[in-house]
């Protein structure tokens, strides 16, 4: 007793596949625009899962490439600050630092002193 015939994505699909998965759309919607043209109806989920594997798991890879590469592009090509500070807290460990102004004199240099014991400034 022959199965059904596995499903065989062609090339298209799996470029479309990929590039939904990176863009975040839930595979449930992907397998609805994922015809088998046996059939004629959208896979079902499962089917996608096992046709699609890599590019379920690609798609998200390469778009989190891409933005990593474009922020730090940003941040050491085009200075921009807001891009640095990401890169710094995200990657590098550094935390942001609310200090309330106006401590002055003796108070400020104490402040100061506090924050250098504390490794927040240098």
């Amino acid at each position: 007793m022959a199965g059904r015939k596995p499903f065989i994505p062609t090339d298209k699909q799996r470029g479309m596949v990929e590039a939904l998965a990176g863009l975040g759309m839930p595979q449930e919607e992907i397998s609805l625009l994922i015809i088998n043209p046996k059939t004629g109806k959208p896979v079902d989920a499962k089917t996608l899962r096992k046709a699609f594997d890599y590019e379920l798991r690609a798609g998200s890879a390469k778009v989190k490439a891409e933005i990593a590469r474009t922020l730090f592009q940003m941040a050491t090509e085009d200075k921009s600050v807001s891009a640095a500070l990401f890169l710094a807290k995200a990657r590098g460990g550094y935390r942001t630092l609310l200090l309330i102004c106006g401590a002055s004199g003796a108070a400020g240099a104490v402040m100061w002193k506090l924050l250098e014991l504390l490794g927040y400034v240098r």
